[in-house]
């Protein structure tokens, strides 16, 4: 395809990713919409947002206020509450135009290393993957998507940094240490942003490999300055937002339980199909002792980490994509302390990196050996699908009554539907 250059490769695949996200105009305002935006005074002017820099994201309600600290995210709530007079059509529109953008960076992240074909399957797939509907349908799922757009951005940023003559290395470390804080003030889990930057450096030929001791100096700064303020400002309420099943068990006890949750995240990226608003018991049974179900999942993480090492110099992207998503996982996953989810599709957003790029990486292996056609057509038809689901789950998100109704009738036996 020679029309098809590496620019309009990108273009088309964030032009997709707004235009799947159409229908999400219409919808409202849904569950935690409500008391972060619609009923939360620090969202409804900038200066109240500025006021509320130094304040938990939630804000304080009864005895619960979970220790999130997201003061980018609340500003960026009053900027479209002053533009829009408060009405959620706005807010669903920056949304789908910052998904557009986040699909634009993953984009250019795999142009380091595949060809513009490869480069609009790998967009494309991340563009429409199914998991990213709660994330970008729902209003508050903007958080996952701005801390995606600082990721992706520090990591394209410390790229020209490498690439750049010392005169001209001062920008692109500013632009680093930029994007890592944007990140950083839109969700916590871009605290990774640091190890996803050295992952990439590691990626890079040996021959080619630069010196950038400064830059990580700078973002580990900004790192450790970010969780020195989480600590003062939310910490003391992280516990507050546990996962109640687990929140009290011995450390030997929580893996039990939170290791075979990694099944789904698989299940989840590969096969999303059937989704839900939250995975609560019976959904997700919680087993306090070690299990078949547990091994057979460490097995799998296992195993796909491994094989992302041994794939570190015959297929980057696979690497780069698993690496990447296993640590923007990592936050969320319950294996290093207890977060506030077993599992949210909201939180893969990122962790869709890997079969996005995987993807990417065996159509451009098939092109190479003759077998373009066959490539073309699994993928296509894998987009597909995942349009078509996509599509059917925007409307999912229209308002809290809705999500309530059909997640209840979708999946019975999940305790937390029948909670809300």
């Amino acid at each position: 395809m020679p029309w098809l250059t590496g620019t309009r490769a990108v273009w088309l695949s964030a032009a997709l990713a707004c235009a799947l996200y159409l229908p999400a105009l219409r919808n409202g305002w849904a569950l935690d919409d409500h008391p972060l935006i619609r009923l939360n005074p620090a969202a409804h002017s900038l200066g109240a947002a500025v006021g509320a820099l130094f304040a938990p994201y939630w804000p304080p309600e009864g005895d619960y206020s979970p220790g999130l600290y997201r003061p980018l995210t609340t500003l960026t709530y009053a900027l479209d509450w002053v533009i829009s007079g408060g009405r959620p059509f706005w807010f669903h529109l920056v949304n789908l135009v910052l998904h557009g953008l986040a699909t634009a960076l993953v984009a250019l992240v795999a142009l380091r290393w595949l060809a513009p074909l490869s480069v609009l399957v790998a967009g494309v797939i991340f563009a429409v993957h199914p998991v990213h509907v709660e994330a970008v349908a729902n209003v508050v799922g903007r958080a996952e998507i701005l801390a995606a757009l600082g990721l992706l951005g520090a990591v394209l940023a410390a790229r020209r940094y490498r690439a750049s003559a010392e005169r001209e290395r001062a920008r692109w470390l500013v632009l680093t240490v930029l994007a890592t804080g944007l990140g950083l003030g839109s969700k916590e889990h871009a605290a990774v942003t640091l190890g996803v930057l050295a992952l990439d450096h590691w990626l890079e030929p040996e021959g080619e490999r630069r010196p950038a001791g400064d830059l990580y100096v700078a973002v580990a700064a900004l790192t450790a300055a970010w969780l020195f303020l989480w600590r003062a400002i939310a910490g003391p309420l992280a516990g507050a937002s546990a996962v109640a099943m687990i929140s009290d068990l011995p450390t030997g006890q929580r893996l039990a339980a939170a290791i075979p949750v990694q099944l789904n995240v698989v299940r989840l990226l590969v096969w999303p199909f059937s989704l839900s608003a939250d995975y609560a018991p019976q959904l997700i049974p919680i087993r306090t002792s070690w299990s078949l179900v547990a091994t057979l999942a460490s097995v799998t993480s296992l195993a796909l980490l491994g094989l992302g090492l041994v794939l570190r110099r015959r297929a980057a992207p696979i690497t780069f994509g698993i690496l990447a998503g296993a640590a923007a996982c990592l936050p969320t996953s319950n294996l290093l302390f207890t977060s506030g989810v077993l599992l949210a599709e909201r939180s893969l957003y990122l962790v869709a990196l890997a079969p996005a790029l995987a993807a990417g990486w065996l159509v451009a292996w098939a092109v190479n050996r003759g077998r373009a056609k066959v490539a073309l057509t699994v993928a296509g038809l894998v987009c597909a699908g995942f349009v078509a689901r996509s599509a059917t789950r925007i409307p999912f998100w229209r308002d809290s009554r809705t999500v309530v109704i059909e997640g209840l009738l979708e999946h019975p036996e999940n305790f937390g539907a029948h909670m809300r």
